[in-house]
């Protein structure tokens, strides 16, 4: 059996046991190695997507229930193809998921990803569900 105790990827054999080693433990070394950052680049991508009028409009259609892209664009005096682009950043910051059904795709609010950042904005505030009366009473 081949030594795969090596930095550098190993050609591809006909099993290709070792380069799947080799780039699953890359993956996550570097997935440890960035976590911290990948968190924060995380905040700055949802709080760019949430900047734009537009989309915290589409969010607010959103929390009634699912909408197709053309539902959400009737809403709207832009074109299908500005809010399409709205959609697509949503969707990358992961405030909203998609489903295909035919030719339709339907969007909908994750809300986990708001709530993580309402979270994140409580411990900013100082505010916890824990704390203390600290008046003296």
């Amino acid at each position: 059996m081949r030594d795969c105790g090596t930095n550098e990827p190993p050609a591809l054999t006909g099993r290709g046991l070792c380069a799947i080693m080799w780039l699953t433990i890359r993956l996550t070394v570097n997935r440890i190695a960035q976590k911290g950052r990948g968190i924060t680049l995380s905040l700055q991508h949802t709080l760019r997507a949430l900047a734009d009028p537009i989309r915290r409009e589409i969010l607010n259609l959103l929390k009634n229930g699912r909408m197709s892209a053309g539902e959400i664009s009737a809403h709207f005096p832009v074109t299908a193809a500005s809010i399409s682009r709205h959609l697509s950043v949503l969707k990358d910051a992961d405030l909203i998921r998609d489903q295909r059904e035919g030719k339709y795709i339907f969007y909908e609010l994750n809300a986990s990803v708001l709530e993580e950042v309402l979270l994140w904005i409580a411990e900013l505030k100082g505010e916890s569900g824990d704390e203390k009366d600290h008046s003296g009473s």
